[in-house]
């Protein structure tokens, strides 16, 4: 059982998928930084210094993409990091952005020296939730842990 950013797998897959919530990815940068403040291009973007997640990750694959569908080479100095606090922490210490994921409360409630970016990122929003082998099915213990954690996000409970 595994908490956290959902892969949109298929019906086929070996893995099965329960989403709790969604979340925005977003553009953060330090409140001092040339891009914070300002509406900004992709082009604007593509010239910055990045903490991005690994490859192979939902959110590398994005950062990927954007920037390939729009004509743009994505950018090669990217720092990965796997730890969201450490993100933060390195944007608010450095001239790199990065694109993390928010749900809308914590967007509005982003810690002191951080920003976000004011640029649309098209297809931007990601679920959040439970993956499970499909074979193994849930017990009812796991079945009552993802109920808990769905009130817990207001979701309202497992699909039925």
């Amino acid at each position: 059982l595994v908490v956290g950013l959902l892969r949109e797998l298929g019906e086929d897959d070996e893995l099965a998928e329960i989403p709790l919530a969604e979340e925005d990815l977003t553009v953060l940068a330090r409140s001092d930084h040339p891009c914070a403040g300002r509406p900004v291009s992709i082009e604007d973007l593509a010239r910055q210094t990045w903490i991005v997640a690994p490859a192979g990750t939902p959110i590398r694959t994005y950062f990927e993409r954007l920037f390939l569908g729009m004509g743009t080479t994505p950018p090669v100095q990217t720092c990965e990091i796997v730890t969201f606090h450490l993100a933060e922490s390195m944007v608010r210490e450095s001239q790199s952005l990065a694109l993390l994921l928010y749900s809308p409360r914590k967007a509005r409630e982003l810690p002191l020296g951080l920003v976000r970016v004011p640029v649309a990122l098209p297809d931007n929003r990601r679920h959040i939730g439970v993956t499970y082998r499909r074979s193994a099915g849930l017990s009812f213990t796991q079945k009552q842990f993802i109920e808990g954690l769905a009130r817990r996000l207001d979701h309202g409970g497992l699909p039925h």
